[in-house]
C-alpha cells in the first residue's frame, strides 16, 4: 500500500507533501536520451488512453488583471467526459479577468458546450465535430494551453502537434527534454521536463516565449506546466498549470446532455 501512495504522489495522483517538493526543487534536471518527439507522443498516449480518472486542475494566470481557476476533468473514456477548464486570453483592459470557464459535457455522442463569460450560450454539436486544439502556431499556446493540452484525453496528440509547431524549419523556437530522479523515502520518481523555448533572435524581435512542461516519468502524464510570454503589444502573462489525478468510477448523471429549449 505505501508503494502505491508514494507512487501515486509521484505521478501527480495526489498532491505532493512539503517534503516531496523539498526534494524535487533539491534534484537537478540534465539532459535526457529522450527526444522531445518521443516523449510527446508516450504523453500523448497516456492522456489517450485515460479512462475513469478525476483531475482536479488549478490554472493560475498573471497578466495585467489576474485570476485562478479551479477545473476538473472527468473521464469515463475517450468519448464520455465531463470538463471544466479556463478559456483563456489576452485581457482586453486592466480590469479583465484574462479567462472565463468553459463547461464540456459528452455523453459518447453528443457534446454540449457551455461557456460562463457575459453572453455565452450552451451549444450542442456532435462529438466528432469537436475539436480541442486548435493550434495553428507554438505562440497559440501561451493562452490557449488550458484547452489545447485536454485534446489528449480525445486522442488528439496535442503535445506532438505542439512539438510539430515547433521543430518546423524556421518556427522560432528550439525544443529540449531533460530529466531528473527525486528521492522521495526509498523510492526514486523519474520526471521529464519538455521545454521549448523562441530563439534569442526572435525573442528580441517579438518578444520572448517559454513552455515548460513536466511529465511524470511512470506514467508519462502531464503533472505540471509553465508558461510565460510577452508577445509584442502585449504585457508579460504568466500562467501555471496544476492538475492532481486520481482514479474514481462515475455516476452516469455525471456525463448526462439535457436537451435544449427551443
Amino acid at each position: 500500500m505505501r508503494h502505491l501512495f508514494v507512487l501515486a504522489i509521484g505521478i501527480g495522483l495526489l498532491p505532493t507533501p512539503a517534503s516531496a517538493q523539498q526534494a524535487a526543487a533539491a534534484a537537478p534536471w540534465k539532459p535526457s536520451s529522450l527526444s522531445p518527439v518521443t516523449l510527446a507522443r508516450q504523453a500523448d498516449a497516456s492522456m489517450a488512453s485515460m479512462k475513469n480518472i478525476f483531475g482536479q486542475i488549478k490554472t493560475a494566470i498573471i497578466f495585467d488583471g489576474s485570476g485562478t481557476n479551479r477545473g476538473w476533468v472527468k473521464v469515463k473514456d475517450s468519448k464520455t467526459f465531463n470538463i471544466n477548464f479556463p478559456d483563456a486570453h489576452y485581457p482586453r483592459n486592466g480590469a479583465d479577468v484574462p479567462f472565463s470557464g468553459v463547461n464540456l459535457v459528452a455523453n459518447g455522442k453528443t457534446l454540449q458546450y457551455a461557456g460562463s463569460g457575459k453572453g455565452s450560450k450552451r451549444l450542442q454539436m456532435p462529438l466528432s465535430a469537436f475539436a480541442f486544439n486548435k493550434a495553428k502556431k507554438v505562440a497559440d499556446w501561451v493562452t490557449g494551453f488550458p484547452r489545447y493540452i485536454l485534446g489528449g484525453i480525445r486522442g488528439e496528440a496535442p503535445l506532438s502537434s505542439l512539438v510539430s509547431l515547433a521543430r518546423r524549419p524556421g518556427s522560432g523556437f528550439t525544443t529540449s527534454v531533460s530529466e531528473r530522479t527525486v528521492k522521495y523515502g526509498k523510492y526514486n520518481l523519474k520526471q521529464y521536463q519538455l521545454l521549448i523555448l523562441r530563439t534569442p533572435a526572435q525573442a528580441k524581435k517579438i518578444g520572448p516565449v517559454r513552455i515548460e512542461l513536466n511529465i511524470d516519468g511512470a506514467r508519462k502524464l502531464p503533472v505540471s506546466a509553465q508558461i510565460g510570454a510577452q508577445e509584442a503589444g502585449h504585457k508579460p502573462l504568466a500562467m501555471a498549470w496544476i492538475p492532481v489525478w486520481r482514479p474514481k468510477i462515475f455516476e452516469a448523471s455525471e456525463f448526462v446532455v439535457p436537451k435544449l429549449h427551443k
